[in-house]
């Protein structure tokens, strides 16, 4: 991928996360960028397929920093720990609300490929938290694993956007305190 196609992705993903799929314009990133519409569509024939390409790239970084994850940290707690740091500098750094989040506000409006690459951020984070559950000792059955992994995921989203509307990281941190007792002992069960 070129300079000027990166530029672009990087310029949509800070519109998509502040103003969602319908809130910006190819030509508000030509703007930006100091070229012409018809630079960007070059690149990028529709929205759709930007915001997909954006979709790939947000989905193998966080798969990527997973990974790290994985191999970096020994136990499944310090590893559902880095994950909620994820989020927190998500808000902290950006003062964004997740990509993924804004796009679940557009759902009904996203091209099919978009939402099916929305479909497998989810998935992949369900799976991982599923994972990090299933490799700490405790006797859940796999549909409490389920169950505890989207609690921790839909808490974890709520926390982002609470915080994000109240310009509150507190309310973040209140949240995530929860989430943490909450699989500390889930952990030890």
């Amino acid at each position: 991928m070129n300079k000027t196609a990166s530029r672009i992705m990087d310029i949509a993903e800070s519109l998509l996360r502040t103003k969602g799929f319908q809130g910006f314009a190819f030509r508000e990133i030509a703007n930006e960028i100091g070229i012409k519409s018809a630079s960007v569509h070059y690149h990028f024939a529709t929205k759709g397929e930007l915001v997909e390409a954006i979709l790939v790239r947000y989905i193998e970084n966080f798969e990527a920093a997973l990974l790290e994850a994985e191999q970096k940290l020994d136990s499944p707690s310090d590893r559902l720990e880095h994950y909620i740091k994820m989020y927190r500098t998500e808000f902290m750094d950006n003062k964004y609300t997740s990509l993924c989040i804004m796009l679940g506000a557009d759902i009904d409006i996203l091209p099919e490929p978009v939402v099916q690459q929305l479909s497998s951020f989810y998935r992949l984070n369900l799976e991982w938290i599923s994972s990090q559950i299933e490799h700490a000792p405790n006797n859940l059955t796999a549909n409490e694993i389920k169950q505890n992994s989207a609690h921790i995921q839909a808490s974890l989203n709520g926390a982002l956007m609470g915080a994000r509307s109240m310009e509150d990281a507190k309310y973040f941190d209140l949240v995530v305190d929860k989430v943490r007792q909450q699989y500390r002992l889930m952990l030890k069960a």
